[in-house]
């Protein structure tokens, strides 16, 4: 059995739309997490294979998968070009085994850089929880405004 708590608007295929999706989470995965095991926080489907390239759909799964948001896809399955070209994010066994994880916490946003650095870019820190007793975590950098590739060190 299972239940998914909807918290947003539906999603469309474009980076606005998937960010605010995702902050529509925050009051979900504060601290007691009312997202939990049985009671799923869903911001929507996912659009992976529908934005405007691969690097917005592998941040959009990953983003979904730190927050263990039910993993839904919403693009044609049965279209195995595409399926093909979306493999390596679909079926990216650590983002699965991420997603899954339960240490008592869906996954949080820690750092919220909103003003856009000297890379153009506005940075948000998701992390999740991986193992209570190791304090192993995942971590997901993004740049929310969905702009282009870039690279950062921390």
């Amino acid at each position: 059995v299972w239940t998914t708590r909807r918290t947003s608007n539906d999603i469309f295929p474009f980076w606005d739309s998937v960010h605010n999706n995702l902050m529509s989470l925050l009051p979900w995965i504060g601290d007691p997490p009312l997202s939990r095991p049985f009671r799923w926080a869903y911001p929507d489907m996912l659009e992976v294979g529908r934005l405007d390239t691969l690097e917005q759909d592998r941040a959009h799964f990953g983003a979904w998968c730190i927050v263990s948001s039910p993993l839904i896809l919403g693009y044609n399955v049965t279209n195995e070009t595409e399926t093909d070209r979306l493999w390596s994010i679909i079926a990216n066994r650590e983002a699965i085994r991420i997603n899954q994880a339960w240490a008592g916490h869906p996954g949080r946003l820690v750092r919220n850089l909103s003003q856009v650095d000297e890379d153009g870019m506005a940075l948000q820190l998701w992390a999740k929880p991986l193992n209570a007793s190791t304090g192993d975590m995942a971590v997901l950098l993004i740049d929310h405004r969905g702009g282009s590739n870039a690279t950062s060190s921390m």
